[in-house]
């Protein structure tokens, strides 16, 4: 078992990690990395425009820099899975409903 020596900024929700670690993996390993991150930080933006929140508050919600969650939602940087946890309690949204209405690209 892993032990954790430093307390995480935001709390780690276990069941879901398990539940859509797997899902994430796939986005990532078996899809065009650049479509897959394009939609993800797609939406990323809708769903935070929708909420009416700043990217400004959102990154000062998960706990990263503006210009990281910037680098994410135009799909430069590959999100990590803790850090889309940290986005989806930003947005106050299980990661259940934040993957919903996810557009995988074809």
């Amino acid at each position: 078992m892993l032990t954790v020596s430093y307390k995480p900024i935001f709390p780690v929700r276990y069941r879901e990690l398990l539940v859509f670690s797997t899902f994430y993996n796939f986005i990532v390993t078996n899809l065009k990395r650049e479509n897959s991150l394009l939609n993800l930080g797609s939406h990323i933006t809708n769903l935070r425009k929708i909420r009416g929140i700043s990217l400004e508050k959102l990154a000062y919600e998960c706990g990263i820099s503006k210009g990281n969650l910037s680098d994410i939602e135009n799909g430069k940087k590959n999100p990590t899975f803790l850090t889309l946890l940290a986005i989806s309690d930003g947005l106050e949204i299980t990661l259940k409903d934040f993957f919903e209405d996810f557009q995988l690209p074809e």
